[in-house]
């Protein structure tokens, strides 16, 4: 099997492990014949920590328990975004790592392999724009946030408020309490725009 073919199913299970892993809930399956891929794929990670501790060698485990004939071997590094920004000038940053922000979506292509159309990917999986250009997916996201609010209809029922403002011209939702003082502090704004964003950088492959 080509090594490109065994990255990307390396990517995708791995991958899967770790999202099992961390949210409890089932890995994706990866595509293709297990009997046909072979060879060695190496996963450049900034979690020194579970380089250190084993938990990547029982991920290990599992991809090779699928697939006998390959084997992964996990890179960690301490300064990921500053080496990694570095290496990508060469041919030696690994085969399955995570997209350095340093590299803008326009880039993708010149570093990594496509996963595949975003749509394909959109019942499965989160947070999928910051990796993708043009309808094309070069990385998953492992994690991510959703900003919003949230509040007690039950709370406003029992203060005798039974209709609730509708939005203000900036999106966000007028509080239905009138104030009678003046608060005595405001929260600082910051310059974070609402809605999704991704933690840290996305897996991808080369």
């Amino acid at each position: 099997m080509s090594k490109k073919a065994l990255t990307g199913i390396a990517m995708l299970a791995l991958t899967g492990v770790a999202l099992a892993g961390c949210a409890g809930g089932t890995s994706p399956t990866p595509s293709g014949d297990s009997e046909a891929v072979s060879g060695e794929v190496t996963f450049v990670t900034w979690r020194t920590d579970l380089v250190q501790d084993g938990t990547f060698d029982e991920y290990a485990k599992e991809f090779t328990a699928k697939y006998p004939d390959a084997s992964v071997k996990f890179e960690g590094i301490t300064d990921y975004e500053g080496e990694l920004t570095t290496r990508l000038s060469t041919k030696n940053y690994g085969d399955v790592l995570g997209i350095p922000n340093s590299v803008l979506p326009d880039q993708f292509a010149d570093y990594f392999e496509p996963l595949g159309k975003t749509s394909d990917f959109e019942a499965d999986y989160r947070f999928l724009a910051p990796k993708s250009f043009d309808g094309t997916q070069y990385g998953l996201a492992l994690g991510g946030n959703a900003n919003g609010i949230v509040y007690n209809t039950k709370v406003f029922e029992e203060a005798g408020v039974t209709t609730l403002p509708g939005p203000s011209p900036n999106g966000s939702r007028r509080s239905p309490r009138s104030r009678t003082r003046r608060t005595p502090f405001r929260c600082t704004p910051t310059t974070r725009t609402a809605g999704r964003s991704v933690s840290g950088p996305a897996i991808s492959v080369l």
